[in-house]
């Protein structure tokens, strides 16, 4: 993967339940330079994700905490996981301890506990693009591919 284009040409799938999220997260995410897709709905992200190519998805959780979807929600992310995304996002539920270790188990870039007002939104965007730059192979002079990757802040 190596995109040499301008910042505003990195995908960005998000999908999340709660339309006040999902403009908050529209808005930083189109700021920091992410080309941002939204959707609601399991099967609109998965429509997306076979037409498009994403570098970053943020599936939001706890926008359908105790609801029918959240089953379906935590499918998507594990799926995105494996299949499509190289960097994920997962914004779980505050008052659910599994949460993190569920992420974790299906290889999330970072975990975010829930996230209000406070939460530096932009500062996340900002690292996934330099995490990207990271885990893309670049060649050494000595001719042996190099890949890094970066520890997320979270």
């Amino acid at each position: 993967m190596n995109r040499s284009g301008p910042a505003s040409t990195i995908g960005c799938l998000l999908i999340s339940d709660d339309k006040q999220h999902r403009k908050i997260l529209e808005r930083v995410a189109c700021t920091e330079g992410w080309n941002l897709d939204a959707c609601v709905t399991v099967l609109e992200a998965m429509k997306l994700v076979f037409r498009k190519k994403y570098e970053l998805a943020f599936v939001d959780i706890q926008s359908v905490a105790g609801s029918s979807m959240q089953n379906d929600y935590q499918g998507l992310a594990g799926d995105l996981s494996r299949d499509h995304v190289p960097l994920l996002i997962v914004n779980g539920v505050p008052e659910d301890p599994i949460g993190e270790i569920t992420a974790r188990q299906i290889g999330v870039w970072v975990y975010l506990p829930g996230f209000d007002g406070k939460t530096e939104l932009d500062v996340l965007f900002r690292e996934a693009r330099l995490a990207l730059k990271r885990l893309t192979r670049q060649p050494s002079s000595t001719g042996v591919i190099e890949v890094t990757a970066s520890k997320p802040h979270q």
